[in-house]
């Protein structure tokens, strides 16, 4: 008799638009994003033990290019040419996470305060739907965590911003080349 039972799902995805997706999110976003690629080779592993919790785990690369993202004002506000992130194995379960490398080509912020004092950029940080009386929004911010959520952990091994300004990430449409594994 086997003490866990595994299930294996690999993914590859390359060059999906998840433009076309985000409006399906159980999120309500107060700013667009125009343009945005995404590439996947991951394997996501379900273990069922016999005696203790399961276990989620996942793994591999991701690689988003050609991102833009904007507010009210159609100004951009973020973007960049490529990024990868490529994950050691972690626990989505447990809420255990080890990033082994985030890399971000050409990134570009545009951060700037409304009349009320709001930093634009904190719209796209999403914001609980019912806040907490004693630690309720102020001024468009999100929500500051009561302390009573699960904990978790996230260790990054590596981070990179390399600059090689062939051209603005902002503009719409087109599929950067170059990804880590082309």
């Amino acid at each position: 008799m086997h003490d866990t039972r595994e299930t294996v799902l690999n993914l590859n995805v390359a060059n999906l638009d998840i433009t076309q997706y985000l409006e399906y999110l159980p999120v309500r976003r107060k700013y667009e994003v125009p343009s945005a690629f995404l590439d996947l080779k991951v394997v996501v592993t379900y273990i069922a033990y016999r005696d203790k919790p399961p276990a989620l785990r996942v793994e591999g690369r991701r690689a988003s290019g050609r991102y833009a993202s904007w507010g009210a004002t159609r100004l951009p506000w973020s973007g960049f040419r490529w990024s990868t992130l490529r994950s050691n194995p972690s626990d989505v379960v447990a809420r255990d996470f080890h990033l082994a490398d985030i890399t971000v080509k050409d990134p570009e912020i545009d951060a700037a305060l409304d009349r009320n004092g709001t930093l634009n950029l904190m719209v796209l940080i999403p914001q609980k739907e019912k806040e907490n009386t004693s630690t309720g929004s102020v001024g468009g911010t999100p929500s500051v965590s009561t302390g009573k959520e699960p904990g978790g952990a996230i260790s990054v091994e590596s981070i990179a911003f390399p600059a090689e300004r062939s051209g603005s990430p902002m503009p719409p449409g087109g599929r950067p080349s170059g990804l880590p594994w082309e």
